[in-house]
């Protein structure tokens, strides 16, 4: 490295256009050949009067004022300035933004990068010069997203000849967004994992800048409120439902606003087994003779619906067990045959999975033809 020593004040450097306080280091680049001159700030104002970046012959000088070396050097302007102009306070996820990056005092003219937490932004990114070269203005074009809120946006500029010295300025992004809403079981439960009676949690994620002001659930797409008697509690993100029964099976979903937007979660199904029921309360009546057969339907609901039947036969004389828990009735069909008089009576049928036992029977009433 050479150091310009200040000159007397009657000297001038030859084929300059003025005299100038010199406040110049040449770093001597081998590898490139040539010998680049940088000036700090107080020179800036002094070289930008000038017309030219190509400063003639210049007098390296000893401690003693001597005459070292005659050089042919290019002046290198460093850049002074960086500034981000007319950022907006808050953005909008989802809408572009044009941004500009005014940088000043550089000869040849500035480099500029634009940069989201470290790493270098390529796309929409363009470049005017203005003032012959000393202010370059870089735009870029930019729709944040809500992961980039809180993120640090940086414009650097750099003389490409000294591209390791840079001015920079950064901007801290605040970006709002409606709410995003996920449900899901809380705890470990899967959706499928619930007996009847057991207490289930329903948890409602929220993601929102700002955050929400209201939030509400919904059941098959109805309005879901807080009823203690009927097992139904909801405090702020959690719906409790207490005692499930297989009335509570259907679709779930919960939404939220904030100032920005209204925004609805995904539907979560909720599964709920149950030992078996019948379908209806009320009776089946076959009329049939004597001798004819007729195929009778255990007709429950229950899940899961693997299910064994018990079958028995209440006359006015005795109860018959006809069949006691066999998987042998696809469906539940039973196929039954008064053979006699004393045939005739109720049929009674059970269901059975592995959640439990039907309590109460389903009935069907076995007629002679014509009653």
């Amino acid at each position: 490295m050479f150091q310009y020593l200040p000159p007397p004040p009657s000297q001038e450097i030859r084929d300059s256009v003025r005299t100038m306080t010199l406040c110049i280091v040449m770093d001597d680049y081998s590898s490139r050949r040539q010998q680049v001159v940088s000036l700090s700030p107080e020179c800036w104002t002094q070289l930008m009067s000038q017309e030219f970046t190509i400063v003639g012959s210049i007098d390296i000088l000893s401690s003693r004022n001597s005459v070292v070396q005659d050089h042919s050097v290019n002046v290198i302007v460093l850049p002074t300035e960086a500034r981000i102009l007319g950022m907006p306070l808050v953005l909008l996820a989802g809408e572009e933004q044009e941004f500009t990056c005014e940088t000043r005092g550089s000869r040849p003219r500035a480099l500029t990068t634009w940069w989201l937490d470290g790493q270098k932004i390529t796309a929409g990114v363009s470049e005017i010069m203005r003032e012959a070269g000393n202010v370059t203005f870089s735009t870029l074009h930019f729709s944040a997203t809500p992961r980039d809120n809180g993120r640090r946006l940086l414009c650097k500029s750099a003389n490409p000849a000294l591209p390791k010295t840079t001015v920079e300025d950064e901007r801290i992004l605040r970006v709002h967004f409606a709410p995003m809403i996920n449900i899901s079981i809380g705890g470990t439960f899967s959706q499928t994992g619930f007996r009847e009676g057991s207490d289930v949690y329903l948890e409602c994620s929220i993601w929102a800048n700002p955050w929400i002001f209201e939030i509400a659930w919904q059941f098959e797409d109805r309005p879901l409120v807080a009823n203690l008697s009927a097992g139904i509690v909801i405090t702020n993100q959690t719906l409790l439902l207490q005692n499930v029964r297989r009335d509570h099976r259907g679709r779930y979903r919960c939404h939220a606003s904030n100032v920005v937007g209204h925004s609805y979660s995904n539907h979560l199904r909720l599964l709920v087994q149950f030992a078996p029921i019948c379908k209806s309360s009320e009776p089946k009546i076959y009329g049939i003779s004597v001798t004819e057969t007729v195929n009778v339907t255990c007709d429950v609901e229950a899940d899961p619906q693997d299910i064994s039947y018990r079958w028995s036969l209440n006359t006015t004389l005795q109860t018959i067990v006809l069949s006691n828990w066999s998987r042998h009735y696809p469906h539940g069909v039973f196929s039954y045959s008064p053979q006699s008089k004393a045939g005739y009576g109720i049929l009674l049928c059970w269901g059975r999975n592995n959640i439990g036992s039907q309590r109460e029977p389903c009935i069907i009433k076995i007629v002679p033809a014509g009653e």
